[in-house]
């Protein structure tokens, strides 16, 4: 049983650095097979379990570093056709408001509202996660 612990312990370092929650219970789960996976391949030649366990953790590497490259390999993707889309239809607003509700008393109003626009676009853009 102390080595299920050993073995939980290094996997709870590889999951701290995953950024992305929903990755690091996949992460863990393959993590935690591969040094099992090891650790049998040891006690099968012989080895006792702790002996096994630790061959097989130091095999797979510093959990850290470990963890901080799977956060670069699992990021979440961008959605960017809901970003085009919401892009379109804000435009398409902005367009409707232009030409449909357009008032020579409002031109001061629709130019603010295209500077908000654009911070906002801009806001969207940087706010998306960039993947690797």
């Amino acid at each position: 049983m102390l080595s299920l612990e050993r073995i939980n312990e290094y996997v709870n370092v590889v999951r701290q650095q995953i950024r992305w929650k929903k990755a690091g219970f996949r992460v863990a789960e393959e993590v935690t097979n591969h040094i099992i996976d090891c650790r049998d391949s040891y006690m099968a030649r012989g080895l006792d379990e702790k002996i096994a366990t630790e061959k097989a953790i130091a095999e797979t590497g510093d959990a850290v570093a470990i963890g901080a490259q799977l956060d670069r390999v699992h990021r979440p993707k961008p959605q960017w056709g809901m970003f085009a889309a919401t892009a379109a239809l804000l435009m398409l607003g902005l367009l409707v408001r232009l030409f449909v509700f357009n008032n020579e008393d409002r031109t001061g109003l629709m130019s603010i509202r295209l500077l908000f626009t654009r911070l906002g676009v801009a806001g969207m853009i940087l706010i998306l996660p960039t993947s690797q």
